[in-house]
């Protein structure tokens, strides 16, 4: 049976499940004027169904049916888009025809002897097959971040599981028959995982995505500097953009330096840095930090380790073979990128680590298990040709560090008072404001720059790697499974009242039982 010669009278049933409404009415209005026998309803008697579905099984259970007629196609859109292209209809060759193989694709998933499944033990790649869905849940995932119910972190919590355990599926999710077997994945998520697959979209999303309550949650919290509760009092008070902000601020005031700067400075914050940017920014660092401690190890931690192509700030980690040496360096490095004009903003964190800190059952949190290390976080001015080794800037004092007495002898301040004073002297919202849309050839970027000892270099390269969520798996299964207690600074054998040394990252997975994951193996 072809197209043109039926057994049964032809009846085009075009499925608007996944296709958007104006390109469906197109469509039907086309095929209409070309006189092909589109009917609006579907009924025994179509002979032709026409769907962006990828399988006949989930276009059965949208139209609720055991099987179809007997003799009807299933046919992909393109059969009718080629066939209004050509002015008549195609016959039905198998490059059309809707893939009628209803075997479920079931993969195993890795569970250990518990039963239990960890992210930290599945192949989690930057790039997958099921990105419909792990944005939904992700959006739901923030959302559920932004409310304060007891049990809201938990929802998240399930929200992000779920769309991490999707990420390792090593194949597109078809049918919700797929899903029955694999953990991590609660009711809820299935729930919208199904919506999805039966209506292209989830009615729970939409509701939220288009909420100006939600909206400007998620304007707010992008600024620098701005969480959750600062972005709800804003909303609270009626505030709803960024514009708004900005003028309430001009006129109250604000001595916090962040929320200054990511304000003035909120499109360059929010536009990506892409990897030669943020290898070119390590290189910098790396430059001034061998210069004035040779030997040092400078790696580039985060989303860019992880393989991908672009992030929102740098993460640069630091230390040296030797315990002890990294120990003072990153005062003098900042200091020494202050004087070159490198530095827009930023505060110093003093190291706060004790060895207690180890078996101290410290909980996971909504912000994560903090870390103990010394570190700079702030904002530098980046310019490709600056950040160059071969041509670097010449030196001066930043404009805001001209207060007080800039002609002054260096050696006035000790290296640590000097760059608190650094830090401490900022500009006004509007000299900040004035300053970004000043003439300039940089452009604002956020870095941290942490230091670890050596002897917690390899846990702190591993933590600092991440993701979120493959750390907390990993700290999770642990505490689970081996009894023992991880974080970025080393890892705690509660047994045998043991620190565990790793001198490699390779060695941190060995410690802990696990096969090696590569860092481009570990986007939870």
């Amino acid at each position: 049976m072809t197209a043109c010669e039926p057994r049964r009278q032809m009846s085009i049933y075009i499925c608007p499940a996944r296709i958007q409404n104006a390109r469906l009415k197109m469509m039907k209005k086309a095929a209409k004027s070309k006189r092909f026998p589109v009917v609006d309803d579907f009924n025994e008697n179509v002979t032709h169904i026409v769907t962006e579905f990828d399988t006949v099984a989930q276009l059965k259970r949208l139209l609720k049916l055991e099987d179809l007629p007997p003799d009807t196609y299933v046919v992909s859109s393109m059969w009718i888009t080629d066939s209004l292209k050509n002015g008549s209809l195609l016959d039905v060759s198998q490059k059309y025809v809707v893939e009628n193989d209803e075997k479920v694709i079931e993969e195993p998933i890795m569970t250990n002897q518990t039963g239990r499944c960890y992210a930290c033990q599945r192949v989690t790649p930057l790039y997958h097959h099921n990105t419909i869905f792990t944005d939904t849940l992700e959006l739901l995932e923030r959302y559920a971040e932004y409310q304060d119910g007891p049990n809201d972190y938990q929802r998240a919590l399930a929200f992000r599981g779920g769309s991490c355990v999707l990420k390792s599926l090593p194949y597109k999710v078809n049918s919700s028959c797929q899903l029955s077997n694999i953990s991590d994945l609660g009711s809820h998520c299935q729930k919208v995982i199904e919506e999805i697959l039966d209506e292209s979209r989830s009615l729970e999303v939409e509701r939220i995505r288009c909420s100006p309550w939600f909206q400007k949650m998620e304007c707010f919290t992008s600024i620098f500097g701005v969480g959750g509760v600062t972005a709800k009092k804003w909303i609270d008070e009626g505030l709803n953009d960024i514009s708004g902000v900005t003028d309430r601020l001009l006129k109250t005031g604000t001595n916090d330096s962040r929320k200054i700067y990511g304000l003035a400075f909120y499109e360059d914050l929010t536009t990506p840095v892409n990897r030669d940017e943020a290898l070119a920014l390590k290189d910098l660092v790396k430059t001034e930090l061998v210069d004035l401690l040779p030997g040092a190890l400078v790696e580039l931690t985060g989303g860019f380790r992880r393989g991908k192509p672009c992030g929102h700030d740098v993460d640069i980690l630091v230390s040296h073979p030797i315990e002890g040496k990294e120990q003072g360096v990153l005062v003098k490095l900042m200091n020494r990128l202050y004087e070159k004009d490198h530095v827009l903003m930023g505060k110093h964190e003093t190291c706060s680590f004790r060895e207690d800190k180890l078996k101290k059952d410290d909980k996971l949190t909504r912000r994560g298990q903090l870390d103990h290390f010394e570190k700079w976080i702030g904002i530098v001015k980046f310019n490709e040709k600056s950040t160059s080794s071969e041509s670097p800037p010449a030196a001066k004092r930043p404009k805001k560090f001209n207060r007080g007495s800039p002609n002054g002898p260096k050696n006035s301040l000790d290296a640590s008072d000097e760059l608190a004073e650094r830090n401490a002297s900022g500009e006004s919202l509007s000299d900040a404001i004035e300053l970004s849309r000043s003439p300039r050839d940089w452009k604002a970027v956020r870095i941290d720059i942490v230091v670890a000892p050596y002897s917690q270099f390899y846990y702190a390269v591993v933590g600092w790697t991440g993701s979120k969520q493959f750390n907390r798996s990993l700290r999770l299964y642990a505490a689970r499974e081996l009894n023992m207690k991880l974080t970025s600074h080393g890892l705690y054998d509660i047994s045998h009242d043991t620190v565990v040394p790793a001198s490699t990252e390779e060695g941190v997975f060995h410690a802990l039982k696990l096969q090696y994951r590569k860092p481009e193996e570990r986007n939870c």
